[in-house]
């Protein structure tokens, strides 16, 4: 016996499962898969090898966005401390892309006189941007000035 098959039945059911389908990630709390998402990662913080006393260096840092989400422009912050003692700090600007990562060199004006110094960088200090994850954002190291 041959079955009728009525198409807006059909219809009905194909436009379920698509809502289902597109509906999921919301229902399950996983929305990060259906929507751009932006994650700041700070790493990589360098200084030159030999830095000398009141002589000009250039820190850089390493900078990735493992989201999907760019942005056009975000802070990050650079502090030089001496012990517990702040020595120097400023905000600067950068932008990247989404799934990319670069060097990001700070200002070259940096003299500092004979010691041992930890160099911090923040990107995004001030919680602009809502991340994936907040507490990949600070990366530092410890150096010394002959």
């Amino acid at each position: 016996m041959a079955t009728h098959v009525d198409s807006k039945a059909l219809a009905g059911i194909a436009v379920f499962i698509a809502l289902a389908a597109f509906a999921s990630p919301y229902l399950t709390g996983n929305v990060a898969a259906t929507v751009d998402n932006l994650d700041l990662v700070a790493s990589d913080v360098t200084v030159p090898a030999r830095i000398l006393a009141s002589v000009e260096f250039q820190p850089t840092f390493k900078v990735s966005n493992v989201g999907t989400a760019g942005i056009s422009s975000t802070i990050y912050k650079y502090e030089i401390l001496r012990g517990t003692q702040l020595f120097t700090s400023s905000t600067e600007t950068f932008t990247i892309i989404g799934g990319r990562e670069q060097i990001v060199e700070l200002p070259r004006n940096i003299y500092l006189p004979a010691g041992t110094y930890t160099l911090r960088v923040t990107v995004d200090p001030y919680n602009y941007y809502a991340e994936v994850s907040e507490a990949n954002n600070v990366a530092q190291t410890e150096f010394t000035v002959v």
